[in-house]
């Protein structure tokens, strides 16, 4: 078949209404290029290339025309069917599930070449970025289930996970976890674990999982049922001549265990076991591929083991479906397989199964099959010598009889446990209630303490991670799933942009406050107004090195808020205060960072008309562990301990500032701001805190009523203010916030600005931090 041939026969082999248009139309083009090409190898190997670049360029063309109207069964996080794992999960989890099937595909040219068009409606190009979720409209009593059970152990993938889980549940659609396997330390991440509260239904496959999951208290959603793909069909296909069933020896070797371990001694314990079974047995050996994609492929391992002995009793089977290939593995006398899903097939069909294992997966299905794993899954990071493969496979290999007994008696129940799969999706489909929304992760968390403050039963509580960062865990024992806690965490609603009103360049016509703050020193001028009006003033005071946001009733008091800190302050309960001096009548100025002003927000539910919010224009918070660092280092040099920092000394100019430490000893150290070490990370975002980088409270929507900041690049229209003491940019964003600037207008003065200048100047009133 020449290429232009095979491009029409995959264009014409999938409906048009299953791709987006945009991948469509794509591939419609790619039969007109193919009739430059000469050979379907090198078209094959084109339009692998091209796949992963057309799946972005779907979700970004199409992302507004993702809308269904009929109640959708949603598989997502499947990577392709060229992991006939995902296949075999794709297939039966389809089966068993009511209602529109839409698969969020990685890769759907592979779906198609291995038919999963054929039990699937709708197959849409997929990033695996959770993102994608935002773009995507089901109706009411839809339901998304992510698939590949095993995800969570890789690398950046639950990070991916929670968005998808989150985005689904904010849109009203419950999620579920199906047949996961989870490393026990993974759970015992806080992240992890308020990530999987979220889900209406998660189902281990095996009891390592199950176990650890009820042991954090995740019990509300969580069943102990085998992995649907026990459920798969074999289907009959051809297979080798020199094939007979009852004289085969199975073995699939993964690149994922080649590379686990020491890939050595992992070559040379394969080799000794193809050399046994060929030169002390009559049994042939057949090389079964699981996984075929391109940077996970079992065809390269089994290629060069095939290559290596090249002699009839070698066979190395074809690529195929999971069913076919379910089918081949069922003829074998014994198995010895990498892969979780080869092994899956092997149980459900009754053949003695040797598993080279690295993670809880193999041992806990095997746990749960035979009661224990040994002697039936060998760890390939353990081996040591090069027989020990060959060891256990002879150990299998005498006790064939027995084990094969065993599979007969168990794997009826067992199969039958895992049709529960089906019972349970249908409870979650019909289950009217709403989806779970659970609280921030540390990628998102503001350490805005609303859940902290709100939850009544203790079961939110704050804790230092690493870099010293406060983020909040979930102690599920306590938790009496009231809700409370994600109704007023700011990563569950939504924050809406507010045009400016006005914009000003302007100073403190008072020089003593103008140089106390950071920038043209406008602060004080309202924080006056609001306590000779007998109101309260809430900013971020230093206490040391500690910064934490506090209530002042007096000028004095509301003068400590003055300036910078390059810290993040903590709120306590202040939101509470906030809210009681709200309710008793008092007029209330609150200052801090747009996220801290949309959390209050949230926190008090309802508009106060005394109530005047200011923020600051935010760069974002840098590690408490690198201001550590930082004056370790300079305590050391100095012989005395940092107790005080002023990072915004305007020495020798408001441009030119510097950082100030003072020493317990009197002494102060200054450093220009371009040398001092812990401001060049800073400034170079090198170690912020995680919701810096993806600000969801910048570019107007923290819902202040004025901003404040750095108006650099000002002195150029402004040159009566270009004095070397600073200039303060100020956005008018509610009539709240016009009035209170028009209160203290005989304090400041003031020239009319363009915010488009403005923000080209500071773009960090627009933009998040880049990492």
């Amino acid at each position: 078949m020449g290429a232009k041939d095979f491009a029409k026969k995959i264009f014409d082999s999938f409906p048009k209404d299953k791709w987006p248009f945009s991948v469509y139309y794509q591939l419609n083009d790619e039969i007109t290029r193919a009739n430059q090409r000469t050979s379907e190898t090198e078209y094959r190997l084109d339009i692998a290339r091209k796949n992963n670049a057309r799946s972005q360029r779907a979700i970004n063309y199409e992302q507004e025309k993702y809308i269904f109207d009929e109640k959708a069964v949603v598989m997502y996080f499947h990577g392709g069917a060229g992991n006939h794992g995902c296949e075999a999960l794709v297939r039966t989890i389809g089966e068993n599930s009511d209602g529109k099937k839409v698969l969020l595909s990685y890769n759907p040219y592979e779906d198609t070449r291995f038919g999963l068009n054929e039990c699937i409606d709708t197959i849409i190009s997929s990033t695996l970025r959770g993102t994608e979720a935002e773009h995507l409209r089901f109706p009411e009593g839809s339901i998304a289930l992510s698939i590949g059970g095993d995800n969570y152990c890789y690398d950046r993938q639950p990070e991916e996970l929670r968005v998808y889980n989150r985005l689904f549940n904010q849109h009203g659609i419950k999620t579920a976890l199906l047949g996961c396997s989870i490393e026990p330390e993974i759970i015992d991440d806080p992240d992890v674990r308020k990530d999987l509260d979220q889900y209406s239904l998660i189902t281990a496959r095996e009891s390592i999982t199950y176990n650890k999951l009820v042991e954090a208290g995740i019990t509300r959603n969580t069943k102990l049922i085998p992995d649907s793909a026990f459920l798969l069909e074999p289907e009959t296909t051809d297979l080798p001549d020199q094939f007979h069933a009852s004289d085969v020896i199975g073995i699939n070797i993964s690149s994922m265990i080649m590379n686990s371990g020491d890939s050595g001694i992992v070559r040379e314990n394969v080799f000794a076991l193809c050399d046994y079974i060929l030169e002390k047995t009559p049994y042939s050996i057949a090389l079964i591929p699981h996984v075929n994609q391109d940077s996970n492929n079992d065809m390269e391992i089994l290629k060069e083991i095939y290559l290596r002995y090249s002699q009839p009793r070698v066979l190395l089977i074809k690529d195929n479906d999971s069913r076919k290939l379910k089918y081949c593995i069922s003829k074998c006398r014994i198995i010895v397989c990498a892969r979780t899903h080869a092994s899956i097939a092997a149980y459900s069909s009754c053949v003695p199964t040797l598993v080279m294992g690295y993670s809880i997966k193999s041992k806990g299905i095997a746990q749960d099959i035979f009661g224990t794993d040994e002697n039936y899954v060998i760890n390939v990071k353990a081996l040591k010598a090069k027989d020990d493969l060959l060891v256990s496979f002879k150990w299998l290999s005498d006790n064939e009889d027995r084990i094969r007994k065993h599979l007969q008696s168990v794997m009826p129940g067992y199969i039958k446990r895992a049709r529960m799969i089906g019972e349970e999706l249908k409870k979650l489909q019909s289950d009217l209630r709403k989806p779970v929304l659970g609280i921030a992760d540390a990628n998102t968390c503001t350490a805005c303490g609303n859940c902290v403050n709100i939850c009544s039963s203790g079961a939110v509580s704050f804790y230092n991670d690493r870099r010293g960062f406060l983020q909040t865990k979930m102690d599920f024992s306590k938790c009496t799933r009231c809700g409370q806690c994600s109704s007023v965490c700011p990563i569950n609603i939504k924050s809406n942009k507010t045009s400016p009103i006005s914009a000003y360049a302007g100073i403190n016509k008072k020089d003593e406050e103008r140089l106390s703050g950071s920038s043209g020193g406008i602060y004080p001028a309202f924080a006056r107004r609001i306590i000779d009006s007998g109101g309260v003033v809430y900013g971020a005071r230093s206490e040391g090195l500690k910064v934490s946001h506090d209530r002042a009733e007096t000028i004095d008091e509301a003068m400590s808020f003055m300036g910078s800190k390059y810290q993040q302050s903590f709120l306590g309960d202040c939101f509470t205060k906030v809210r009681d001096d709200l309710e008793s009548g008092l007029k209330v100025l609150f200052t801090g960072t747009p996220c801290q002003i949309r959390a209050l927000n949230v926190f008090l539910h309802k508009d106060y008309p005394e109530l005047y919010c200011v923020d600051v224009i935010c760069h974002g918070v840098p590690s408490p562990a690198l201001l550590e660092t930082e004056c370790i280092e300079i305590s050391k040099s100095s012989g005395s301990d940092v107790y005080e920092i002023n990072y915004r000394l305007k020495i020798p100019s408001w441009e030119s500032y510097s950082v100030s430490y003072k020493m317990a000893d009197g002494i102060e150290v200054n450093k220009l701001h371009g040398q001092d070490p812990f401001m060049q990370k800073y400034l170079s975002n090198s170690d912020l805190r995680g919701s810096c980088y993806n600000c969801q409270s910048k570019d107007y929507r923290s819902g202040s009523d004025i901003t404040i900041g750095d108006y650099w690049g000002g002195a150029t229209y402004y040159s009566r203010f270009d004095d070397g003491k600073g200039i303060s940019a100020i956005i008018v964003k509610t009539q709240k916030g016009k009035c209170l600037l028009e209160a203290v207008s005989e304090n400041i003065d003031i020239e009319s600005a363009s915010i488009d200048h403005i923000e080209l100047c500071n773009p960090m009133l627009i933009e998040s931090a880049n990492q």
